[in-house]
Parts: structure tokens; C-alpha cells; sequence
């Protein structure tokens, strides 16, 4: 896109593939133990858009607590994903990740919602019906 706009000196994701591999293997051993529910990488649309599309299940909202800017919120970021984990398995998974997990908040069965901090608060089913749908009207 960018060199389709002509834009130059724009700063991309850096990628560190051998901190990349190590979460990923210590991702495959989480996995192995039974501690992850559920989960997504972190690519295109960034934090935000990965965690509204592991909603889309439609079986919990999701309300995060944690505090992100917009930048951080729509960064699309090489090698980081999010888990879902049950609570009681939330120190091992700590333990496990060490300084690369941080618990952003928790799903709840309280709403249907993605709820983010001051910045986000929407129905999950019209953010579906938008993701699903919001360019037809182009085609």
C-alpha cells in the first residue's frame, strides 16, 4: 500500500525472528499442557481488530482494562499474540511467557460487547455485521 500511495521513509514492524520463534515455542508447550482457550496473532487492523475477531464466536464479550493508545491499539505487530486462558491457569501461563505475557483484561458473559478502556465500547454483533459486510456496497 504504501508504495501504491508513493509514500517513502515510512516505518514498518520490525520483526526479531529468533524472540519471535522462542514465543512461539513456549505458545506450542502452553498449548500442549491444555492452558490456552483460545487465540489470535496480532496482524492485520492490530490489537483491536484481533481481539474483536476472537469475539465473533458471539460465546463472551470482552472488556479490556489495560490502557492503550490508538496507535497501540491498530499496530500491527510481527510475533505477538493473544491468549485466552481460564484465571486459575494465569499464573502458569505468566510463568511460562515470563516478561512477554501481560494480562490486557478478561471475557465476560455479563455483555456482548468489546469494551476497551474509554476508547472502545460496541455491540459484538453489529462490529460482526461490519466486518463481515462493510465493503459489499464496492463490490
Amino acid at each position: 500500500a504504501a508504495r501504491v500511495q508513493g509514500i517513502v521513509d515510512a516505518r514498518v514492524p520490525k520483526c526479531d525472528l529468533a524472540t519471535n520463534w522462542a514465543r512461539y515455542q513456549k505458545l506450542y508447550e502452553a498449548l500442549g499442557k491444555g492452558m490456552v482457550l483460545s487465540g489470535h496473532d496480532v496482524s492485520e487492523g492490530g490489537l483491536a481488530v484481533t481481539l474483536a475477531e476472537m469475539a465473533f464466536s458471539m460465546k463472551a464479550g470482552i472488556e479490556i482494562d489495560a490502557f492503550f493508545s490508538k496507535n497501540q491499539l491498530f499496530a500491527e505487530t510481527p510475533g505477538c499474540m493473544v491468549i485466552e486462558v481460564d484465571a486459575t491457569e494465569a499464573d502458569d501461563v505468566a510463568a511460562l511467557f515470563g516478561e512477554d505475557a501481560q494480562q490486557i483484561g478478561k471475557t465476560t458473559s455479563a455483555h456482548q460487547k468489546l469494551v476497551i478502556g474509554e476508547l472502545i465500547n460496541e455491540d459484538l454483533t453489529s462490529l460482526k455485521e461490519r466486518w463481515q459486510h462493510g465493503l459489499t456496497p464496492y463490490y
